[in-house]
Order: C-alpha cells, then sequence, then structure tokens
C-alpha cells in the first residue's frame, strides 16, 4: 500500500509547480496562439503542450494549418509557439525564414522521428530490402506503381521527390503523387489487405506501426532513410515571456515537463 503521507507530498509538489509558474507569467499576456501542424502526430503532441500551458494559468488558441502556413504565420507575428518543428531536416528551411525576421528557440524535445520509405511485412525482404531493388523487372512486375504521399510541405514528401528524381524511378514507371495524411494512410491499408506489393512513404511515430508492420526499405544514396531529428516545440524569442527578466524560470519549467 502506498504511503499517504507520499501521495499528499506529490500533490503539494504540483501546486507549488502551478502556482510557481504562475507567477513567472503574471506579467505578461495570458493567452498564448498555439499554431498546430494539422496531422494526427502533431495534433496529438499540441494536446500535451496545451495542457501544460492550461495547467500554468494560461489560456491557449489552437490555429491549425500545414506546414508552410505555420511557419509563415510564426515569421509574421500571427502565432506565438509552434507544435511541433522537426529539426534540422523536414523543417530546417522554413525555421531559417522564420529566424531571418524573429530568432526562435527549441524547446524541449519531444521524440526523435525520422523519414522512410517502407513496405509490407508480407514483401519479400530477400527480393526487395533497398530502394534500389525496385528496379529488377519480377519487382516491378509485382509492385504497385503509385506511391501515394502527404502534403507538399512535409519533409517526408520533400525526400520523396528528391528519391523520385535521383533514383530515376520515373523512369522504371513509379509516379509519386502528393495528397492528405487520410489518402496516404487508405492507400496503404488498401494495398494490405489485398495483400499487394507496394511502397509508402511514411515515418515514425505513426499510429500505423501500432496496426501493421512495415519494413524500412534501405536508402543507399542517403536522401531519408538514415535521417535522424529532433521534434520540438518552436517559440519566437520576440515573444513576450520569453524576454521578460523571470523567463528563464518559465522556459526551464516547460523544458522539464
Amino acid at each position: 500500500m502506498r504511503n499517504p503521507s507520499s501521495r499528499r507530498s506529490a500533490k503539494t509538489q504540483a501546486v507549488h509547480h502551478q502556482s510557481f509558474s504562475k507567477a513567472n507569467v503574471a506579467s505578461g499576456p495570458r493567452i498564448v496562439r498555439l499554431g498546430v501542424t494539422d496531422l494526427s502526430f502533431h495534433r496529438a503532441t499540441a494536446a500535451v503542450v496545451a495542457i501544460v500551458m492550461q495547467r500554468m494559468g494560461l489560456t491557449v488558441e489552437r490555429q491549425y494549418a500545414l506546414h508552410e502556413v505555420n511557419f509563415r504565420r510564426l515569421r509574421e507575428g500571427s502565432i506565438d509557439m509552434l507544435a511541433s518543428a522537426w529539426l534540422p531536416f523536414s523543417h530546417g528551411i522554413y525555421k531559417q525564414a522564420v529566424d531571418a525576421v524573429a530568432p526562435t528557440r527549441e524547446l524541449g524535445l519531444h521524440y526523435q522521428p525520422y523519414a522512410f520509405w517502407g513496405v509490407p511485412d508480407y514483401v519479400n525482404e530477400s527480393e526487395v530490402a533497398s530502394i534500389e531493388d525496385l528496379f529488377n523487372p519480377e519487382v516491378r512486375s509485382r509492385m504497385h506503381p503509385v506511391i501515394q504521399g502527404i502534403g507538399l510541405g512535409a519533409g517526408i514528401t520533400r525526400f520523396s521527390m528528391t528519391i523520385m528524381e535521383k533514383y530515376g524511378l520515373r523512369n522504371a514507371g513509379y509516379q509519386f503523387r502528393t495528397g492528405t495524411e487520410d489518402e496516404c494512410i487508405e492507400a496503404f491499408e488498401a494495398l494490405y489487405r489485398e495483400r499487394r506489393w507496394g511502397i509508402v512513404p511514411l515515418w515514425h511515430p505513426h499510429f500505423l506501426h501500432h496496426r501493421y508492420r512495415i519494413r524500412n526499405l534501405k536508402d543507399p544514396k542517403g536522401l531519408l532513410g538514415s535521417i535522424i531529428e529532433r521534434c520540438c516545440w518552436l517559440v519566437r524569442i520576440a515573444w513576450h515571456y520569453l524576454r521578460a527578466p523571470r523567463s528563464r524560470c518559465w522556459t526551464t519549467f516547460v523544458c522539464r515537463i
């Protein structure tokens, strides 16, 4: 049985953190405009970030948009924070554009994502282990030629378009299509249901990995498969909280959460 005194101590500690953080932001604006990249995993991260800020006594206004629009809003100052940025590769070019106008700060490390091209686990690894194997006539005859991706602003989309060009996959009859996250998911699930061979441009983390076994293809040219990034909360340094004298305490509190 747990010690009641330890339970009371934990409760007191939580109240202490909340009171402490409220004191740090009391003199600044109480509304935070949080930009959220409108994809499932970014929404999940933003929900956690919003709860943390609400516990600090702040009102969070979430604005949903795709990658480039959110970074433009951060650059223009119409949002204060962005959940989340994948750095330095996927969203690094967008961050540079923001920093040219208003320097940013990375807070915390939410998770370490990476992008890849994958195939369903029933595709024989002895036949398809690498992107280069897609050129083999036997593989090409079985592989679904359409590779369904997500929106243009996503890092995985840029990487995939580069793969199509650098490997010359169009010449082998493959097509890469942009679309929504739902279209990408539906295309993969249709392949899986019918046990067809096909390619999905995907990333970790994603809920599809909990439903299916998806095997990464090797990327000999190093265009995406070897990239490990950091997912963080991106904040304009010009924002009042981070310019306030007490901001170091608030920033440390958030990072530790």
